[in-house]
């Protein structure tokens, strides 16, 4: 009769252990963030318990019936096993056909897979995505300005790559940027008019960080090179310059348009208007002016913040670009193309973000593909890139010869030299030396509030 009774216990206490553990590895797979039917936007933190997940094995996560990615364990034992999801960036579903993610409700199922890549648990939340200003049918225009403030300092840090690709858009450098360029430009507001003019001032805050083929760039002779001038422009309360270099010190400085410029008149979703568009690439280039056409898209939330979301068709005409002196050159004419996204806080009147990607037709010659993407050592020094139009001055200017890669030691790229950045001209068809093949360079550049 005892031993019975133990055996009863025995049996009941190992059910209970059993059950206590099956409720624990349920409770392990709950995902923490986000909960079920929370209102989320941009990029959404989507985190489940460490120990949900085996030994080797990661967490992998679908999106309405799309997998997306997927997250190994960290090291660290408290931490949770995370994974971003942007819900502004495109999705891609089993037809491989481009998606993106609209306002409203949408299922996240996160899976736990083992070290086989065997799934053995998952667990489902739905959420509401509203990444747009909620707004009333039909919406009143909305007027975009600029606010300026009397000793108001922003700051914008600027990166900027430039890829290869060949003639269908394949990466030629294997992953690698040909080049790159990343900087903080200032803007200070010295003074406001009563009509809403400012006199704004703009500055590099360092020293630009340019590479070649992942190598720096240094300046001539390995020195470092002094910043230029302060910019000083007189602006309206829509961005739109009335006069530049204002207060001239010394040789004419540029630098690249921050403030997309506005039409000064109320804007439905929808419309559009015409202007023009500068940038300077720091360390590589002049000037590159484009014509555009923007458009206000919609309003949105960005950065966290309530924005006026405006795109832009981008076009540079007779653009001519140089890369390792005459290897790399944009054809005679070429025309450059491409499109922008632009978020301006309109309760704030400030800009803070924008991204431009844009392509050039180019002709390079067939052993200087080869050679670029497996180029080792240290970059040269000076300019990389440089561009020629009516700004960019003339065009027999001295040059250092077809076989020169640095300029001389007085090269001073934001300032006037004798330095021609394009190297020697590209041959023509009856002076071609070797033959030539057609590339296309990418750009991209991302500028945001830092």
């Amino acid at each position: 009769m005892i031993r019975r009774k133990t055996i009863t216990v025995t049996t009941v206490a190992m059910a209970a252990l059993l059950c206590q553990a099956m409720a624990q590895r349920a409770q392990a797979l709950t995902i923490i963030t986000p909960t079920e039917g929370q209102i989320v936007r941009e990029t959404v933190k989507i985190a489940i318990p460490r120990s949900a997940v085996p030994s080797g094995g990661f967490m992998g996560v679908t999106i309405d019936g799309r997998f997306q990615g997927s997250a190994s364990v960290p090291m660290d034992p408290k931490a949770n096993v995370v994974y971003y999801w942007n819900t502004k960036a495109p999705i891609t579903d089993p037809r491989n056909e481009t998606k993106w993610i609209s306002d409203g409700r949408h299922e996240i199922e996160v899976a736990v897979y083992d070290a086989q890549s065997t799934i053995i648990e998952s667990a489902k939340v739905t959420v509401r995505v509203a990444n747009k200003v909620p707004m009333t049918t039909p919406s009143p225009p909305i007027r975009l300005y600029y606010k300026y403030r009397t000793g108001d300092l922003t700051k914008y840090s600027v990166r900027v790559r430039g890829d290869l690709l060949d003639s269908t858009g394949n990466d030629l450098m294997g992953g690698q940027s040909a080049f790159s360029s990343d900087y903080v430009l200032g803007q200070w507001v010295e003074d406001v008019r009563p009509n809403g003019d400012a006199l704004v001032r703009y500055r590099l805050m360092d020293q630009p960080r340019v590479t070649l083929l992942g190598q720096p760039v240094v300046g001539s002779q390995g020195q470092e090179q002094q910043l230029p001038p302060s910019l000083y422009k007189l602006v309206d309360r829509f961005g739109r310059t009335i006069q530049t270099d204002v207060v001239h010190r010394g040789p004419a400085t540029a630098v690249s348009d921050i403030m997309v410029p506005l039409p000064g008149k109320p804007l439905a979703l929808g419309d559009t208007w015409q202007s023009s568009w500068n940038l300077k690439i720091e360390g590589l280039t002049d000037i590159i002016r484009f014509a555009s056409v923007y458009q206000l898209e919609s309003l949105e939330y960005e950065m966290g913040r309530e924005c006026a979301k405006i795109v832009g068709n981008l076009t540079g005409s007779n653009i001519r670009l140089n890369l390792l002196s005459g290897q790399l050159q944009t054809e005679q004419g070429a025309v450059l193309s491409g499109k922008s996204e632009v978020y301006l806080a309109y309760k704030a009147g400030k800009i803070i973000r924008a991204k431009a990607n844009f392509e050039v037709n180019a002709m390079a010659d067939a052993s200087a593909i080869g050679n670029l993407a497996n180029a080792g050592g240290s970059a040269p020094a000076g300019p990389i890139i440089g561009q020629s139009d009516e700004e960019t001055g003339p065009e027999d200017s001295a040059s250092p010869g077809a076989g020169a890669v640095a300029p001389p030691a007085s090269y001073n790229p934001y300032g006037p030299s004798t330095y021609n950045p394009y190297g020697a001209p590209a041959p023509t068809t009856g002076q071609q030396t070797g033959a030539r093949t057609s590339v296309k360079l990418r750009i991209t550049v991302v500028m945001e509030l830092k």
